[in-house]
């Protein structure tokens, strides 16, 4: 049966076009609906048009992302399109412009082209009365079967007219009681729900059109050869055409009805039973009388600045004296960005990173820090932080001279220079000698010999001060016995800046 077909055109002897969606040129005619669509506009849009892409002009009253336009004759043939985008929040990056959108004004179906984007599609293929086929650029299954397997579709055999095909094949299987709700009773059907290829396209509605059917297998043929210039096709895989072969075949030996398909990536076509699952694209046709049709042009702005904002800011800091601070911001929007921190309103020299680190801190650090991040769009200044370093002033208290034995009492006391963030203070004695409790602010101190005892004050963040205090030991004379002779032996120490008259000797 395959030397039946009457291959409209040789198989890849056509001129084939890569077309990309921003590349398209839309074919219109005098009266035609255009929708004009941009994406990735950041601000308010103004659509432009012009017939050479030269001088443009704002279409008035066009300020939507979607805009609504009717096509009117042009002296050029052609009509361009574009949105003019103006960020307030980058002045020094605005206006920009969209991809062009291009239109071709046409007075009759003839000049339609392959290639052109034409009333819901690519146009793959025309003939000299003015008629021609439309794919979209993309599949509308990637699994659907032909139809029931044991029961033929005698009127879904043309090999060039799909749309016939696809009605009689959907007339076929509604006339099957309640066919769609169950499949089952179609021998060997496959899907759950008893769609099947030609229905899934009959019911299509896209790009605003609804006539839209099956391909007869020669329809698919001419599409497997402008794959590359209709696009969207997956390669390696079978698409069904509408087309069912005359006699049935002999498959696991049963007796079925066959549809033909074409493996995209090794024609020619081929014949299998129709509940196998294979891709379907769908086609629609259009002839000279053709009128009031709707195409979606669609189009970009690519690469539009955009402008710098601040997701994270700085935040306020309290730190010990010789400790370490950093800041640090987070922007957002089109880099590069370019950063300057500042203190109490002022440019730090050299801070220009995202983050500030400042180390060894002392009071002359407090302040409060900001940073002005720029990109091409714009400067903005970042919240306020605050950074308050603390300084504990210890006061171990005045030195004290006790007599060996005796006993006096310590006295610490702390202040902050930052009472509220310090909180309640911690003490710590060193030595512990001859302390009854080194961790209290006012310890007994008795020891033997004069000591010096440094105090640590420690607030609720870990801030330290510290301070020393010397408990002085006196022993003015004591009485021991000399080794040599048995007798008394008195030793006198006069203690150094206390005045002493006399001794008195017993």
């Amino acid at each position: 049966m395959k030397n039946q077909f009457i291959f409209l055109v040789s198989a890849f002897m056509l001129v084939i076009i890569q077309a990309k969606s921003q590349n398209y040129q839309y074919a219109m005619l005098p009266g035609d609906t255009a929708v004009l669509s941009v994406t990735g506009a950041n601000g308010s849009v103004q659509w432009q048009e012009s017939t050479d892409s030269l001088a443009w002009t704002d279409i008035p009253d066009a300020t939507f992302n979607m805009q609504i336009v009717i096509t009117t004759a042009s002296v050029t043939g052609k009509r361009f399109f574009r949105a003019k985008v103006t960020d307030t929040l980058c002045p020094n990056a605005s206006p920009v412009y969209s991809d062009i959108i291009r239109h071709k004004i046409m007075t009759t179906t003839i000049q339609v082209q392959s290639g052109d984007w034409f009333h819901g599609g690519i146009v793959f293929f025309t003939d000299s009365a003015g008629s021609g086929l439309i794919a979209p650029p993309q599949d509308q299954s990637i699994s659907m079967e032909w139809g029931c397997l044991t029961m033929p579709v005698p009127t879904a055999r043309s090999f060039s007219d799909g749309a016939a095909n696809t009605a009689a094949i959907v007339a076929f299987h509604d006339s099957l009681p309640d066919f769609y709700n169950n499949p089952a009773q179609c021998t060997q059907i496959l899907s759950s729900n008893g769609t099947v290829a030609a229905k899934l396209c009959d019911t299509l509605t896209l790009y605003g059109y609804t006539d839209w059917y099956l391909p007869a297998i020669n329809q698919l043929v001419l599409l497997h050869q402008h794959q590359a210039m209709v696009g969207g096709f997956t390669g390696n895989h079978h698409y069904w055409s509408s087309t069912e072969d005359t006699v049935p075949h002999l498959y696991y030996g049963i007796s079925v009805y066959v549809g033909w398909y074409m493996y995209f990536n090794n024609p020619p076509p081929n014949y299998s039973p129709k509940c196998w699952q294979y891709y379907v694209r769908a086609i629609r046709s259009f002839t000279p009388s053709e009128n009031s049709g709707r195409t979606i042009c669609t189009t970009t702005v690519a690469n539009q600045p955009v402008t710098v904002d601040i997701d994270q800011n700085p935040i306020n800091q309290v730190k010990c004296t010789g400790g370490s601070a950093s800041f640090s911001v987070t922007p957002s929007g089109t880099s590069p960005y370019f950063y300057q921190w500042k203190k109490d309103g002022a440019d730090i020299p050299g801070a220009t990173e995202n983050m500030y680190e400042i180390s060894n801190l002392d009071l002359a650090a407090q302040g409060i820090y900001s940073c002005e991040v720029s990109n091409l769009c714009r400067n903005i200044v970042s919240d306020e932080a605050e950074l308050k370093v603390i300084t504990i002033i210890a006061d171990a208290g005045t030195d004290a001279q006790i007599c060996n034995g005796q006993s006096t009492t310590l006295y610490a006391a702390g202040s902050s220079n930052h009472e509220e963030e310090s909180g309640s203070f911690s003490y710590t004695w060193s030595p512990a000698t001859a302390l009854n409790n080194a961790d209290t602010a006012n310890p007994a101190a008795n020891p033997v010999v004069t000591t010096n005892y440094v105090t640590i004050i420690t607030d609720q963040l870990g801030c330290t001060g510290t301070d020393t205090v010397t408990v002085i030991v006196a022993n003015p004379y004591f009485v021991t016995v000399d080794a040599q002779t048995g007798k008394n032996k008195i030793l006198w120490e006069k203690k150094s800046g206390v005045g002493t008259v006399g001794f008195i000797n017993y």
